[in-house]
C-alpha cells in the first residue's frame, strides 16, 4: 500500500512540473477516523475544461495503483487554480 501511495503521489507531482507550471506544490497525508486521505495540490494552470485525450499514461497509472489498494482517487480543478489529486482509502 505505501509503495502504491508513493508512486501516485511521485506521478501527481511529475506531472503538475511538465504540465502545470506550478509554483508550488504540496502533499498531505493524513489520517481521520478510519481513512486515509494522501493530498497533492499544485497552483499551476489547471486541468483542462475537457479531459485530456491523449496517449499519456500518467493519470491512467494513477487509476490503477488506487484501484490495486483499494482506494479512490479523485482529480480536479481547484477554483483557485491548480489541480487537486486526492486519494482515500480506508484502513
Amino acid at each position: 500500500m505505501a509503495i502504491q501511495l508513493y508512486r501516485i503521489a511521485q506521478e501527481a507531482a511529475t506531472n503538475a512540473v511538465k504540465h502545470a507550471k506550478p509554483s508550488r506544490i504540496r502533499i498531505s497525508l493524513k489520517v481521520k477516523g478510519a481513512e486515509l486521505t494522501l493530498r497533492i495540490e499544485d497552483d499551476g494552470i489547471g486541468l483542462p475544461s475537457t479531459p485530456p485525450t491523449g496517449t499519456g499514461m500518467g493519470l491512467r497509472v494513477m487509476r490503477h495503483r488506487a484501484k490495486i489498494i483499494g482506494a479512490a482517487l479523485d482529480i480536479s480543478r481547484q477554483e483557485s487554480g491548480g489541480t487537486c489529486v486526492m486519494c482515500r482509502l480506508a484502513i
